[in-house]
């Protein structure tokens, strides 16, 4: 029963976040992995959200990272370490949980902001949608199968639980991933080596 309400909350959680995202494509499922076909072309979403137009609209992208994003299809493929049970039936992308630990992977549509610009307009989303939003220091740059990414962190309450999040955005393709672990505050230390076996092995192959 705490798992089942445990997993509303999340997705609520996510569901808050929804006006910055869309997805496309479809899963396969394969052994204790899961992998999710993401399709080509250009998509668009009408967010309504005069913060996230007015940021899009100042958003410069460098050199190198408009040469990276080329049309093509995106597999994201992930194996995760032992204990994490895959939902069944998602709505997400890829979907785990762990005890009371989620992770997900879902597509985000930030207008194709460069990576620092999308922390910056996901940070504003999370801080008016969020009870005492409260980022662990500045986004850091990471890598994540050869590709830059934004690993942001930060906790919140949501239904009187104190939460922690870890987003990380990265560009695969012409298209924009957030990777998600959340959990209780005080148990989130609990699933940091699951986090960073995550980080080191989870693939995006694009065609």
């Amino acid at each position: 029963m705490i798992r089942k309400v445990f997993l509303v909350m999340i997705m609520t959680a996510i569901m808050i976040t929804e006006c910055a995202c869309g997805s496309s494509g479809h899963r396969e499922e394969s052994g204790t992995g899961s992998s999710y076909q993401a399709s080509s072309g250009a998509e668009s979403a009408d967010h309504g959200d005069s913060r996230l137009e007015s940021t899009q609209s100042s958003a410069k992208e460098t050199e190198s990272e408009t040469q990276e994003r080329q049309e093509g299809n995106v597999k994201v493929q992930v194996q995760m370490p032992e204990g994490w049970d895959e939902v069944s039936g998602s709505v997400l992308n890829i979907q785990y949980l762990k005890g009371t630990a989620s992770f997900f992977v879902k597509e985000e549509n930030f207008g194709g902001m460069n990576l620092d610009d999308v922390v910056k307009a996901a940070e504003d989303i999370f801080s008016t949608s969020f009870d005492t939003y409260a980022p662990e220091g500045e986004a850091e740059s990471i890598t994540i199968d050869e590709k830059d990414a934004r690993k942001l962190m930060f906790t919140c309450s949501i239904n009187g639980m104190k939460m922690k999040y870890c987003y990380i955005y990265l560009y695969a393709g012409d298209r924009l991933f957030a990777m998600t672990f959340a959990d209780l505050a005080d148990a989130f230390d609990e699933i940091t080596p699951d986090l960073e076996h995550v980080q080191a092995n989870i693939r995006f192959v694009t065609d």
